[in-house]
């Protein structure tokens, strides 16, 4: 059996329960309400999206070198190496921290193997990447067949999402006020993606939710990558209706595509607001720029 630990941040949408049976090392990116620090998996979902909804002041931080440092050293100590596979660097410090505690941490621990990955991820697709190294360690793929191959697949997934609130968007400096205010009176639905180096990007805007939602669907349709035959990840921020939409719209398309249906990490929801739905895959479509 390989002797190597899978790791990432809480910017995934896993249930804890996914995590612990997968034996998942989970480096906390704490949300933050009214200057109390919280992690993502203490807090209610019902209370969270409430909470945001009621404008309070929610925002998120990324841990610390030393943070990562006391979280991968105990694997280490345990005699096993590990992959981390990290939130999106074009998104987060986190991935130049958990850089810089590597670089302590193999001074440390010359024998040891310690691989970093950046997923240009964040939520879903993030997820779907993190399951596909899970899989290829259930099929004693060694810890550095897992990174080349994350790493790799870092530019092939796709991932589509839609918000329903333009004006978190816009407090995240992604849109203006002025279009934040023009979209949200004539029904604008922006459809988003994460691009080449892992940013947020506009590829598409449509009139209703409904027309972006069969966007996403066509799109899909068009570019899943039939050979690598990847899980389709389903993710949405409190907006379960639309996303049982586009899995029972998947389903009758083909119903042998494998679906994972979560919620989005409130990590990400605290960004982009209640009412996001989010689908990833393994895609044959060039990123973005």
């Amino acid at each position: 059996m390989n002797n190597y630990i899978i790791s990432t941040d809480t910017c995934v949408d896993f249930e804890k329960s996914y995590c612990e049976e997968n034996d998942i090392n989970l480096v906390p990116i704490n949300v933050v309400i009214d200057d109390e620090f919280y992690s993502s998996y203490d807090l209610d979902l019902d209370k969270f999206y409430s909470a945001l909804k009621s404008g309070e002041n929610i925002t998120t931080t990324a841990s610390n070198p030393q943070t990562f440092k006391e979280s991968f050293e105990k694997i280490l100590k345990d005699g096993k190496d590990l992959v981390h596979i990290s939130f999106s660097s074009g998104l987060s410090s986190s991935y130049n921290n958990a850089q810089l505690a590597i670089n302590m941490l193999r001074e440390e621990f010359p024998e040891r193997k310690i691989l970093l990955v950046d997923s240009l991820a964040a939520t879903n697709c993030q997820s779907l990447l993190v399951d596909i190294a899970v899989e290829m360690q259930k099929k004693d793929k060694s810890v550095e067949e897992v990174a080349d191959e994350i790493s790799s697949l870092a530019y092939k997934y796709d991932v589509d999402f839609i918000i329903s609130d333009l004006f978190f968007l816009q407090r995240g400096g992604r849109v203006s006020k002025s279009q934040a205010v023009l979209g949200t009176a004539l029904n604008i639905n922006p459809i988003l993606t994460l691009n080449k180096v892992g940013k947020i990007v506009q590829t598409d805007k449509v009139r209703t939710r409904k027309k972006a939602i069969k966007k996403i669907f066509d799109k899909f349709v068009e570019f899943y990558d039939r050979d690598f035959n990847s899980k389709v990840f389903i993710s949405h921020g409190n907006a379960k209706e639309d996303a049982e939409a586009l899995r029972d719209k998947l389903l009758d398309y083909d119903k042998n595509l494998e679906i994972v249906f979560l919620n989005e990490s409130i990590t990400i929801a605290s960004h982009t607001g209640p009412g996001t739905l989010l689908m990833a895959y393994i895609s044959t479509n060039p990123k973005a720029e």
